[in-house]
């Protein structure tokens, strides 16, 4: 979803590892019968769609993905992610649910890019993928901008703002 230019950031509880990765998709959310409700109104057609067309046990890598900026939002901040739901695709209330039982978070601004050749792997099974070592290498070689950018001076303005917060 972050590949179709629907997201522009990832909202983690933790720091990135690396600063450059494939996007694996994960389609894990939709097990749960109220899937759908967890994404703003807009975006639900499109996520019905992506995981109604998703080929049974495997997963297709299209993306890659580096790191421009991560910002640290610490427990106080973290009411004001609600307020950036134009950058991502789940809703406030999700959002907010997600880091209920956290002290930080960390907001992964991504510049993303689409491989010139998707790799068609066998699913990794189920559960949430972190991390995944793929078996096979992935060549970045002619991958193109695969996003336009979605961060608007306000947005911007605001993650700015945590930014200086956070390094003062």
């Amino acid at each position: 979803m972050i590949g179709q230019g629907k997201q522009a950031i990832l909202l983690r509880k933790y720091a990135p590892a690396r600063r450059e990765f494939f996007l694996y998709p994960t389609h894990e959310f939709a097990r749960r019968k109220d899937h759908l409700d967890r994404f703003q109104p807009r975006y639900r057609e499109f996520v019905k769609e992506v995981i109604s067309s998703k080929p049974k046990k495997i997963t297709e890598i299209k993306y890659y993905a580096s790191i421009d900026e991560t910002y640290h939002i610490e427990r106080a901040d973290l009411p004001s992610l609600a307020n950036m739901a134009g950058l991502y695709i789940w809703t406030p209330e999700h959002v907010t649910g997600y880091f209920s039982d956290s002290d930080e978070a960390f907001l992964w601004l991504l510049r993303v890019y689409r491989l010139s050749e998707p790799m068609r792997i066998p699913d990794l099974g189920r559960g949430a993928v972190t991390y995944a070592n793929l078996r096979q290498p992935i060549s970045t070689q002619g991958a193109t901008d695969g996003i336009t950018d979605r961060i608007t001076d306000s947005h911007m303005g605001c993650l700015d703002r945590m930014h200086d917060e956070d390094h003062t």
